[in-house]
């Protein structure tokens, strides 16, 4: 596999980019631990077991880090006459493929997709006005805070794909945000009325 061009790699980092095709491997590494160089050469490995080009994937947590990626990459293969480069995305433009896709398969309701925060940030406040009408009982004294811990929170519903209250119950937020699978009922409400969809919900 090595050429004379190719980087030194440690015993660790073979590791990674030999790891038995058949299983999954979970890789935690610091900054600066040559994280791309050695998911480069992971990719390299890949096709040059026979895995197609279109089987293999790489997701970027933001557009700037893809399109760096996807360059390095790039390069590094082309430099090798390999020119069959694997699809570099962010979790957001897959998501939305995937939406694409089930949509157009029956298996999603169309909705508008909503990008900017602003948008989900007033959502979550009108969400909240409404629990308050209803006689909830919210703690909102410092709204940056429970902004922050709502988001968290529905993320963590998201993953989870859990009951609200058992998210809630399984997490570590302070009594004060009982309210929260409340208010994830009354936002995704409106959601559904409004047959809207956002990155995070």
């Amino acid at each position: 596999m090595k050429t004379n061009n190719s980087p030194a790699f440690t015993d660790e980092q073979q590791h990674v980019i030999q790891h038995d095709l058949a299983s999954h491997a979970k890789v935690v590494a610091v900054a600066g631990a040559g994280k791309t160089t050695t998911l480069i050469a992971r990719i390299e490995f890949l096709l040059q077991q026979g895995v197609p080009v279109q089987k293999i994937g790489v997701f970027m947590f933001n557009k700037s880090a893809q399109e760096e990626f996807l360059q390095r990459l790039t390069d590094y293969l082309n430099n090798r006459d390999v020119f069959q480069i694997p699809q570099v995305m962010t979790f957001h433009s897959f998501g939305l493929k995937l939406c694409r896709r089930m949509e157009q398969a029956n298996l999603l309701t169309s909705a508008e997709l909503i990008t900017d925060d602003f948008s989900l940030v007033r959502l979550i406040r009108e969400g909240m006005q409404q629990l308050v009408k209803k006689g909830k009982k919210v703690s909102a004294m410092d709204e940056k805070e429970w902004l922050e811990d709502a988001l968290l929170f529905i993320d963590h519903v998201k993953a989870a794909a859990e009951d609200t209250q058992l998210v809630y119950e399984h997490s570590s937020f302070n009594a004060d945000r009982k309210f929260f699978p409340d208010l994830y009922k009354v936002l995704e409400s409106i959601r559904m009325r409004r047959n809207q969809r956002f990155f995070l919900i």
